[in-house]
C-alpha cells in the first residue's frame, strides 16, 4: 500500500493516478476487514486520515487525490467492526461532488457521496435516540476555491449508509442536509466542536452602572464568519475570506443543530485550534 501511495502522488498524469488510488482502495478495503485491523495504526500509510468515532463504532479513512484542473476527488472507506471481533464490514464511498445537484440539501448514499476529508467526528442523538453523526472536514473544490463542511452521516441496523440530514436550523435560510463554506484557497478557515463561551443575555449592574454580560459555556461547532474582501465580489467565492472579529457556530439542542451568530470565542482561556492544513497549503 505504500508503494501505490507513492506512485499515485509521483505520477505525473491524472488517469495513472486514479487508477493507482483505485488499487490502494481496494488494498486499504481488504485489509480492512481482516481481524484485529480495527486497533491496526496503519500510521505508516502518510496523507491518509483516519478518524475513530468517540463511541467507537466506526473508523473512516478518507483521502484527497489531485486532479489536473487543480481540484480533487475524494476517496472514502468506512470500517464498521463486527461485535465479536472476527473481522468489520466495510463501505466504500465513491466521490459524486461535482456532478450533485444542489449539495447543500441533497441527501446521498456512499456511491454518490459528496466527497471530503474528515478530521472530526460529533455523535449526536436524533429522532427516536438514534445517533447521528456529525462529520467535519475539507474539501478542495479547485485553484481558487477551497471548502469546509459540516456533513451528517448515519448507520442503519442493517448496515445502510446516508449522508445528509434536515437537522440544520436557521431562521435565514432553508433548511438544509449539509453545511458548505466556500472560500478562498489563500485563507484558512477555522470549524472545528470545543466548549465556548455563549452570550445569553445582560444584566444591569448597580454598583457598576453597566450592563454585564451573562453566558454560558456549551460545547459547539465554531467557525469563522466568511465575507468577501470587497462587498462587490459576493457570490464569488475566490475571494472570501475569514472575517478578522467575528466568529459563529452551531449548538445541538432538541434533536438540531441551531445556527448562533457571534460566539465570543476570544473569551475563552484557549482560541479554537485551526483543523489539519489544507493539503494544498
Amino acid at each position: 500500500m505504500k508503494v501505490l501511495l507513492q506512485g499515485m502522488r509521483n505520477a505525473a498524469g491524472e488517469s495513472e493516478r486514479l487508477e493507482l488510488n483505485h488499487r490502494f482502495a481496494a488494498a486499504l478495503g481488504a485489509a480492512l476487514e481482516m481481524k484485529g485491523a480495527f486497533t491496526y495504526p496503519f500510521d505508516s500509510l502518510k496523507g491518509i486520515t483516519s478518524v475513530v468515532s468517540p463511541d467507537r463504532r466506526f473508523r473512516l479513512f478518507t483521502w484527497p487525490v489531485l486532479l489536473s484542473g487543480g481540484g480533487y476527488l475524494c476517496s472514502g472507506i468506512l470500517q464498521v467492526p463486527d461485535q465479536k471481533g472476527k473481522g468489520a464490514h466495510i463501505v466504500t464511498f465513491t466521490d459524486r461532488g461535482d456532478s450533485i445537484y444542489d449539495p447543500g440539501r441533497a441527501i446521498l448514499a456512499p456511491e454518490e457521496w459528496f466527497g471530503a476529508v474528515y478530521y472530526q467526528v460529533i455523535p449526536v442523538k436524533v429522532q427516536e435516540g438514534r445517533t447521528a453523526y456529525t462529520l467535519l472536514g475539507w474539501r478542495g473544490l479547485g485553484l481558487l476555491v477551497s471548502s469546509r463542511i459540516i456533513e451528517i452521516m448515519t448507520i442503519g441496523d442493517d448496515g445502510a449508509v446516508t449522508f445528509g440530514s434536515t437537522i440544520f436550523r436557521d431562521r435565514e435560510k432553508l433548511p438544509e442536509s449539509r453545511i458548505i463554506f466556500r472560500y478562498s484557497t489563500k485563507a484558512s478557515m477555522v470549524l472545528t466542536y470545543e466548549k465556548q463561551a455563549l452570550v445569553t443575555g445582560k444584566k444591569w449592574n448597580p454598583s457598576t452602572r453597566s450592563f454585564e454580560t451573562e453566558q454560558i459555556r456549551e460545547m459547539m461547532i465554531v467557525c469563522d464568519r466568511l465575507v468577501p474582501v470587497d462587498p462587490q465580489m459576493e457570490g464569488r467565492y475566490e475571494y472570501y475570506i475569514p472575517s478578522a472579529d467575528v466568529m459563529d457556530g452551531y449548538i445541538f439542542s432538541g434533536g438540531c443543530w441551531t445556527f448562533v451568530r457571534e460566539v465570543d470565542a476570544r473569551n475563552p482561556s484557549q482560541k479554537p485550534k485551526p483543523p489539519p492544513k489544507n493539503p494544498d497549503k
